[in-house]
Parts: structure tokens; C-alpha cells; sequence
């Protein structure tokens, strides 16, 4: 996905990031089915609640910082502005659609918007559907079905064709654990470093990637963590697929993976 955006500054971008935003919805359906399944009987509020904590507090500094800079250096502040009501709102993409939404620099943040909508309309659709089925973790899992399958084809076909130890190796995890903030980033900072027309294509690569990765870095441990800790104190004891999973599964697969074999 990062590099199926990078054509303003590399000249050219690989074509497939489409088919990441695919896997992205899958495995994040996948995920959340599973934390339903998990905690069902809990309130919705407390559901609403963690994901809000896991969201919301990177998106509103990256929202600050974009719109600061768009009001200085592109006099666009106006229409940042706006922006940032449909971003917070969840409703990017059919800003985007009816043509109401012009702020380049958040125009990945559809995604999220979708993304979104799916944690307000699954739990109430798996309640809705409650009453006529004879338990309620039947109706959980008959709507978790096309999630589970098609998320365990994309797993299964990763497993067969890769080593199960790339997914342990430290870069591989780093990615991993903060691809929310990089999700976030990348896209504004290679815009901005993009537009520096006076600069060199080399100086321009430079900090795309230099910037992407700082602000990324910055964003998760700065703000990311802090709300990741209050969130596993949100309702009852968090379970294992919630949290930071990839950096807890991934962190305990590292160690196996070391260990000398006996």
C-alpha cells in the first residue's frame, strides 16, 4: 500500500494496493468477529469504547498536525477543516463519493471510514439477528463465517508459500506492530514531500521515507501505547486476540523461534 502511492516522488508506484486494502478489511472483520465471539454478553458501549481508544487518539494528532501545516504552507486550512468533520465522523468515503471531500492528504483515510462503519453495524446486525436463532454465539458465528473462511485461505496459501519465520524476523514485527500509525502517515508525509518541487527526486525519496518513518515511530510510541494501556483496562480482562495482538503473538513466536532446538 505505501508504495501503490510513492508515484509523486519515485515517478512510478507498484500497482496491487487495492488488493491490500482487500486483505486489510478481511483480516479486520476477521479480528473483530473474534473479539465479539470472545466477549459476547459484554455492553456495546465498552466494545465502542476500546475501539475508540485504539483509533481515535493517533487519528486526532495526525488531523491536528495535517490541518496546521495545510493552513500554513498551503492555505488550504479552510478546507482541512471541513475535512476533519468527515474524517472524525467516519463518513471519508461517501464525502468522497458525492464529491464534497477535496483535502488530498487524508484521501486514504476511507478506508478507516469503512472500516468504521463495519464495527457499528456488525454488532448491531449480530443483535438484530439474536432473537431468531435459539443462541446468541450461533448468530455471532453464522455472520463471522465469510470473515473466517476467507481470511483462513489468505493464512493457509501465506503459510505454504513463505517460512513461518518471516513473520517472527524483528523488522517484520516492528511493521506490524506500528502499520496503524504508518497506515495514518505515509500518505500525508509522501504528498508534502512530494509537492517540494524545488528539492531533488533523491532529497524528496529521502524524506518520504525518513518522515514516514519517523512520524509512524513517533505516533505509536508517543500516543498509540499510552491509550493502548487504558484500553486493556476497558471492561473485563482482555483477551488475547485485543490489545497490541500481533506485537504479543508476534513477541512469543520470536522467542520460540530462537530458542535453541533440543
Amino acid at each position: 500500500m505505501f508504495f501503490n502511492h510513492t508515484e509523486p516522488i519515485f515517478g512510478w508506484y507498484l500497482r496491487g494496493g487495492g488488493l491490500g486494502v482487500d486483505l486489510f478489511f478481511v483480516l479486520s472483520g476477521f479480528l473483530i468477529s473474534t473479539l465479539l465471539l470472545e466477549r459476547a454478553g459484554e455492553p456495546l458501549r465498552l466494545f465502542y469504547m476500546r475501539r475508540a481508544l485504539r483509533l481515535l487518539p493517533a487519528l486526532v494528532v495526525l488531523l491536528v498536525v495535517i490541518t496546521a501545516i495545510a493552513a500554513v504552507e498551503l492555505d488550504e486550512g479552510s478546507e482541512y477543516l471541513r475535512a476533519d468533520a468527515w474524517v472524525l465522523a467516519y463518513l471519508t468515503n461517501w464525502a468522497q463519493f458525492f464529491g464534497w471531500f477535496h483535502a488530498g492528504l487524508y484521501s486514504h483515510l476511507w478506508t478507516l471510514a469503512v472500516e468504521e462503519q463495519f464495527y457499528i453495524l456488525f454488532p448491531l446486525a449480530t443483535i438484530a439477528i439474536a432473537p431468531f436463532t435459539e443462541h446468541r454465539d450461533t448468530t455471532y458465528f453464522g455472520l463471522a463465517i465469510p470473515a473466517v473462511v476467507v481470511a483462513s485461505v489468505v493464512l493457509v496459501a501465506g503459510a505454504v508459500t513463505c517460512s513461518p519465520r518471516l513473520l517472527t524476523y524483528p523488522v517484520i514485527v516492528a511493521i506490524g506492530v506500528g502499520s496503524y500509525s504508518l497506515y495514518l502517515w505515509h500518505l500525508p508525509i509522501i504528498g508534502l514531500a512530494g509537492d517540494w518541487d524545488s528539492a531533488p527526486a533523491s532529497v524528496r525519496i529521502v524524506l518520504a521515507l525518513v518522515g514516514t518513518a519517523a512520524a509512524s515511530l513517533g505516533s505509536y510510541f508517543l500516543v498509540e501505547r499510552r491509550f493502548l494501556r487504558v484500553k486493556r483496562h476497558v471492561g473485563s480482562t482482555p483477551t488475547k486476540a485485543e490489545s497490541d495482538p500481533l506485537a504479543n503473538r508476534a513477541a512469543r513466536e520470536v522467542t520460540e523461534a530462537r530458542r535453541p532446538n533440543r
